[in-house]
């Protein structure tokens, strides 16, 4: 059984396949678990004896991150040391998500699984900390991601580029910044990745992204034209603009490179737009 922690969000829905237990801290998931709560979640973990442990919760609003840094460690540091010692407790693999903003972005191109790490903001030092605990344990695969967008267990859609599409239909004119270099990641292709890796039993650490290095402009414009809308209503705007409204800062260049887990594995990077092509998104 693969107990995924976060299995309301983005990723935690992403998983394909038999055999899954989701929890979270919010209704419509199997078990309530707050991975903060170090007796609760070796009390559940006890009981359930996965064999595998997806951490997929954590606090994800690098703004909000910025504003409580003792609130953000706590769910992506310390809930992150609690899951693992009830995962070493029942034998169990843990699984950790982790992401693109570990990096601070002056490679100025998609990031290999060993370049170093400096992130900007506490969302991403916090999750390069966790990161260390969970190296601490052999059983562990740690898988990076960027830019995700999807539908979560619920139906609900979720990310940057459903901003875009739904206030094209609209009407609205609407401006995006032609730099913040990544990515972007479908989570239904990572979500697949990672069933694949877990049921090869791989070990280590991997990225896994889209095939496309893209400017938040570039990707706005490909992924209109891609749900058959007229890109005409996308306004570049400079990074000194969208800086202001920020608390957090982001790197100019992020982005994985996927080569590693398409080289051993056979896995290919995610096609960003296989499910935004008109009429799906």
């Amino acid at each position: 059984m693969i107990l995924v922690t976060g299995g309301e969000g983005l990723v935690g829905s992403s998983i394909p396949g038999a055999g899954l237990l989701f929890t979270d801290i919010v209704d419509g998931c199997d078990e309530r678990l707050d991975v903060t709560d170090a007796e609760q979640t070796r009390r559940v973990i006890a009981e359930r004896k996965p064999e595998v442990i997806v951490h997929c919760a954590a606090w994800i609003d690098p703004d909000q991150c910025e504003k409580d840094p003792l609130g953000c460690y706590r769910v992506n540091v310390v809930g992150t040391m609690n899951v693992l010692e009830a995962a070493r407790a029942v034998g169990a693999k843990l699984v950790y998500v982790s992401t693109q903003l570990i990096f601070d972005g002056q490679k100025k191109t998609p990031y290999l699984e060993d370049d170093p790490a400096c992130g900007l903001q506490q969302y991403g030092l916090t999750h390069f900390v966790a990161e260390q605990y969970v190296r601490s344990y052999d059983n562990h695969l740690i898988l990076r991601t960027s830019l995700c967008h999807g539908r979560c267990r619920n139906g609900r859609r979720y990310g940057f580029v459903y901003w875009v599409i739904d206030s094209l239909r609209q009407g609205k004119e609407i401006t995006v910044v032609d730099a913040l270099w990544t990515t972007p990641t479908g989570v239904a292709d990572f979500g697949r990745c990672m069933r694949a890796l877990i049921d090869r039993d791989a070990t280590g650490t991997y990225h896994h992204s889209g095939s496309r290095f893209l400017s938040r402009y570039a990707f706005a414009v490909e992924a209109a034209q891609a749900a058959g809308l007229d890109p005409s209503g996308i306004r570049r705007i400079d990074m000194d603009q969208l800086m202001a409204k920020w608390v957090a800062r982001r790197p100019l260049y992020a982005g994985l490179d996927s080569s590693k887990v398409e080289r051993e594995y056979g896995i290919p990077p995610s096609d960003p737009f296989a499910g935004l092509r008109a009429p799906l998104a």
